[in-house]
This record gives structure tokens, sequence and C-alpha cells, in this order.
């Protein structure tokens, strides 16, 4: 590992560690604490209550609540059913492909999602919950990292998305003879959602750019958002979304397919170049609606600005 991606991680568990998210839901495990230990109240089974009734001929009679009964004077019997609760599982899966090499404020949108990937780990440690990670680029998975407790998770995560440079893997790929593996026609969001869809239901999150997604790549979100709670996180940046405001000759480069366009920065070519962000906007929100999935943006300029958007994001989850 160099000396300056050493230097970027420890930068980043810093910020992660100093800005924490406050947790206002609960997790599904039984009394969770700080430490990842899974206790309960004395006296108390450690059982979720589902629902109170009364008791019918036929009825298991473990489900009597005889202090509930001795309350209404014996009037009735009661029952109570309670649901057996299970660890919740989290699964990031975070895009390193080439277009999220791309920044032009703060950060790039990789190590912005770095950051986005060490906030989510850590609000999983608060709750003592396990963690898994997936890196992928376009076509494969760099790097699959087991479900695990996220306190032991959280250091690992930030450094497979922080070393997981698309510039330098493709020099190491480029040097290598014979290691090119067959296209099965799997992209890597693809490849990654399979693996996890071998566990069962788990809460995951997706940090990319969501640029160029394929039909094929569509169909499987979906297919994964039945089965899972699926959250997007999409990441950009300032420039995606709108030309500088000042007159001249700007040169862009397509960072997934290598195509360069020089465009004039008028007044007509700015409202023209946000027109088309809108819309490419409004057809991806579209999508999240139609699959099922939540979803919320995250420029790389915002930086602590982005927290009340996290925090609304995980409200609606596990309450």
């Amino acid at each position: 590992m160099r000396n300056d991606t050493r230097e970027t991680i420890r930068r980043l568990m810093r910020w992660v560690v100093s800005h924490p998210i406050p947790i206002t839901w609960r997790s599904n495990s039984p009394m969770p604490s700080p430490h990842g230990r899974k206790g309960r109240k004395r006296g108390s089974t450690g059982y979720d209550l589902v629902s109170r009734g009364v008791y019918e001929p036929g009825d298991d009679p473990r489900t009597i609540d005889w202090n509930a009964t001795a309350q209404v004077g014996g009037q009735e019997i009661c029952t109570v059913q309670y649901r057996e609760p299970r660890d919740v599982k989290f699964f990031v899966l975070v895009d390193c492909g080439k277009s999220m090499e791309f920044g032009t404020y703060r950060t790039v949108k990789r190590l912005l999602a770095a950051e986005l990937t060490g906030s989510i780990i850590k609000s999983a440690e608060e709750t003592g919950d396990r963690v898994g990670l997936v890196a992928y680029s376009e076509q494969h998975v760099e790097r699959f990292l087991p479900v695990k407790a996220a306190k032991v998770m959280l250091f690992p995560s930030v450094a497979t998305v922080v070393e997981a440079s698309a510039i330098e893997r493709a020099k190491q790929r480029r040097g290598q003879r014979g290691g090119a593996t067959a296209d099965d026609g799997k992209t890597g969001l693809m490849k990654a959602l399979r693996a996890v869809n071998q566990y069962s239901r788990s809460l995951i999150f997706i940090i990319s750019d969501f640029i160029h997604m394929s039909e094929d790549e569509k169909v499987m979100l979906k297919k994964a958002a039945v089965r899972h709670d699926v959250v997007c996180i999409c990441v950009q940046d300032l420039r995606q979304r709108e030309l500088p405001d000042a007159f001249g000759l700007y040169t862009f480069q397509d960072m997934s397919t290598g195509k360069v366009q020089s465009v004039w920065s008028t007044k007509n070519n700015r409202e023209k170049f946000k027109a088309n962000f809108e819309l490419w906007r409004t057809s991806l929100t579209a999508f999240f609606r139609q699959a099922h999935c939540d979803w919320t943006e995250i420029s790389t300029h915002e930086g602590e600005a982005a927290f009340p958007k996290l925090m609304r994001l995980f409200a609606g989850h596990r309450r």
C-alpha cells in the first residue's frame, strides 16, 4: 500500500469517526448494544411482541399470558404472540468504475463513496449488526468481503474503496498477460447483485453514479428489490449537472467510453446541458420508483451537508 493511499484512508477514517450519523431507528436485533453484544432485559425472552388476543379452543396453551389474564379478573384468557428477532444484514455495493474517478469539488465520486460506506458501516456498528461489502467495476467484482461484525469491517471496507482506483487497476491489467477472464455478458453490478442474492433478506445500499445503466441491470435490480430492501445512493458532481457560468470552449471526456467532445459554454448550451441532465434524472427517478427502491442524491461538494439526507433515508428503514 502506497503512502498517499495510507494517508487517504487515515483521513477518511478520522472523518467517519468524527461525523457519526445519529441513529433514530431500532435494529431488528434484541437489545443492541454499542459493543455489538446482543443482550436482553432480566426476565425477558428477548423476543418481539407481535399481538395480543383472546384464547380460543385449539390455540396453543403456551401462548396464554397469565399475568394479563389475572389483570382482567379471569373473565377471559389472554394470549400473546411473539416473533423471534433476527440479525439484520447490511450489504454495501460500491461502484468503483472509471466514471467514479470524476470530481471537481472537494473530492472525487469514489472517495465520496468511501465516506458514505464508512458512515453506513459506523451506523451498523452502533446497532450491533453485520455488514458485507462488494466493490465492483464495469465488468468485474473487484472485491467481495463476506458478512462480519460492523466493528471489524469498518477499516477494511473503507480501504477497499480507496484502493479500488480504476486508473491503477487499468495499469495493472495492461501489465498482466493472459489474466483476462472470459466475458459472460454480465456487468459488474449484475455480478454484485448475484453475489448478495445468495443471502437471506438484507438491507442493501448501492452507491454509484448510475450512469449508462443497461436494461439487463435494471431488470436484475428490480428482482433484487423484491427479495431485499434496496437503497440507492446516487453520487454526483456539480459539473455533471451544469456547465460553468462563463464563456469559453470546454472539452469533455466520457470516462467510461473515452469519447471526447468540445462544447462552447454559451447560455443556450448551458441550458441544454442542464435540461439533458434533468431528463436523465427524471428517467432514473421513475425507474427507482417503479423498482420500489429508496434513493437519494449526494454531491461531492456537500460534505457534512449530506447528513440530513442520510438521516432521512435511514429513518425509513427498520423502525
